[in-house]
C-alpha cells in the first residue's frame, strides 16, 4: 500500500538554494531537491528528539552519557567520541 503524501510550498533564498545544489552534486544519496530537504527535516528532528543538541549546534549530553561513551571509545567500540555520537545520532534517525 502506498503511503499518501502531502504537497507542501517553502520559501527559500537562492543563496541556499545554491548551497543544497552544490552539496547535492557531491552527495548521490539524495534522488532530488525534495527527498534531501525531506531527509534533512527528519534528521533534524531525530537530533532534537534526543536532546544533545541545543540552540547553537553544540553538543551538550548528559554527564552520564559522557561518561559511557567515553568508556566505549576506551573500550575500542569507537575510533573517537565525535564517531561515537555521529553513530548514535544515526541510528536515532533510523
Amino acid at each position: 500500500m502506498t503511503e499518501k503524501s502531502e504537497k507542501l510550498t517553502i520559501r527559500i533564498s537562492n543563496d541556499e538554494l545554491e548551497e543544497i545544489d552544490s552539496f547535492l552534486s557531491y552527495n548521490s544519496n539524495y534522488a532530488s531537491r525534495s527527498e534531501f530537504i525531506r531527509m534533512a527535516v527528519l534528521e533534524y528532528i531525530s537530533i532534537k528528539r534526543i536532546g544533545i543538541i541545543t540552540k547553537n549546534n553544540s553538543i551538550h549530553p548528559d554527564p552520564l552519557i559522557e561518561k559511557a561513551i567515553s568508556k566505549m571509545v576506551s573500550a575500542g567500540f569507537y575510533k573517537s567520541i565525535d564517531d561515537a555520537y555521529e553513530e548514535i545520532i544515526k541510528e536515532a534517525w533510523r
